[in-house]
């Protein structure tokens, strides 16, 4: 009787590792699009050149607060865009940083598409208006 509580509870093991450790959370390569970001200036629409993007993808842990991981850092390049290879199923957060300016945008998980194009309009700093209570 205790040898087959043994192979009971062994095959329990062995069929629960195979069903719950061998699964992995990351993202496949049939789940990456590829996105479009634009830096433009609000008032000529022009894209603006060399400056920093940075993307954090955002996680909501169950019982914490929202965290936004660095995923990577790009600069536009002469059109003002930089394509940037994302996972449809996560949530992002793009930044630009500049000479005086900043812009920024979210997106939750599931909201972006593939070849989608992203338009940051930057507001130059003489012209951002700042309140202060």
């Amino acid at each position: 009787m205790n040898s087959i509580c043994k192979r009971k509870f062994f095959s329990f093991f062995v069929l629960y590792f195979l069903t719950f450790g061998c699964s992995d959370n990351k993202p496949h390569a049939s789940d990456q699009i590829n996105i479009v970001l634009k830096v433009a200036d609000s008032e000529t629409g022009k894209g603006l050149t060399h400056e920093r993007v940075e993307i954090r993808e955002i996680q909501d842990p169950v019982f914490s607060m929202r965290q936004f991981i660095k995923v990577g850092e790009y600069y536009t390049n002469d059109k003002g865009e930089v394509k940037i290879p994302l996972y449809k199923e996560k949530g992002y957060r793009f930044s630009v940083f500049g000479n005086h300016t900043f812009g920024s945008d979210e997106y939750e998980k599931g909201k972006l598409r593939d070849k989608q194009n992203i338009i940051i309009e930057i507001i130059p700093a003489e012209k951002k208006e700042i309140f202060l209570n």
